[in-house]
């Protein structure tokens, strides 16, 4: 859509193709003349007119501009044409149309033309500035000193935080002397709990931790090594009963539940030694 200004009203009028004989539906001013020169090109900055751009045809000679050129260029810019370095000097007829003989002779007021032309001035530059927004760089505020020295004080403040969670994680427990309330108390003692054990042989501050959680998995290990023991036993009275048709002494039963307890105790050593969630450290 072309839009195209009336120099007399204002109004802005929308069409697919501008020809001669177009109309302002507002006053009934001609807004192509019968001798326009429809070109799309602004025959003062010899750039073409775009759809968002508003044009402005001459009264006189019909010759097309935008319409900021036609203000920079105080009018038209045609050679000898009256309106050459003037913006229509005289008002048009109230009810007279612009036909193929009157454009040359009718003329419009001065103030009505420059008026209608700096109206659309504004709305073009509007439309190119909505249309190029991310062309343009748009300064919102300028930070000052003040925000510089908050905006520093909590730069700083931050890294207190991540230097006061890594101190935390570096620091060590409190050593304290093992008494016998702590042992009574052993299955309410945390696991990170530190104790300054007398002796050069004893100067592991985790030694209670470990051996408390070594003699917990040795109770669980020889629980499941007897089940593992009774599961010997009927696993070798089925065997023997079945190939050979006899029954297990009672001296080789023993040894079978005594196996199963042992290898049950060992597989829990095992596993704590290797398991790092039940002990301190390694």
């Amino acid at each position: 859509m072309k839009q195209i200004k009336c120099p007399t009203c204002g109004r802005i009028t929308e069409t697919e193709t501008p020809h001669p004989g177009i109309t302002c539906p507002n006053c009934s001013r001609a807004l192509v003349g019968e001798n326009a020169k429809i070109s799309n090109v602004c025959f003062f900055c010899k750039q073409e007119l775009r759809p968002n751009e508003t044009a402005i045809f001459c009264p006189a000679c019909g010759v097309e501009y935008h319409a900021d050129c036609w203000l920079d260029n105080d009018g038209c810019g045609t050679e000898g044409c009256e309106y050459q370095d003037c913006l229509a000097p005289m008002e048009l007829p109230a009810a007279s149309t612009v036909s193929a003989s009157s454009p040359a002779n009718a003329q419009v007021s001065q103030s009505s033309v420059t008026q209608s032309a700096e109206a659309a001035l504004e709305k073009t530059m509007k439309d190119e500035i909505s249309d190029g927004e991310d062309d343009y760089f748009v300064i919102k505020s300028m930070p000052t000193a003040q925000d510089e020295v908050q905006t520093q004080k909590n730069e700083d403040a931050l890294i207190e935080e991540k230097m006061a969670k890594i101190r935390k994680r570096a620091e060590m427990p409190e050593q304290k002397k093992l008494s016998l309330q702590d042992f009574l108390n052993w299955k309410d003692t945390p696991r990170d709990t530190k104790y300054d054990f007398d002796g050069p042989w004893l100067k592991d501050p985790y030694l209670f931790q470990k051996a408390k959680n070594y003699a917990i998995f040795l109770v669980g290990g020889a629980f499941g090594g007897a089940v593992l023991g009774v599961s010997f036993i009927l696993v070798f009275l089925i065997l023997k009963y079945i190939f050979l048709h006899s029954m297990l002494s009672f001296n080789f039963m023993v040894f079978l539940f005594i196996a199963g307890i042992l290898l049950g105790m060992a597989a829990a050593v095992y596993f704590a030694y290797r398991t790092m969630a039940t002990l301190i450290d390694n």
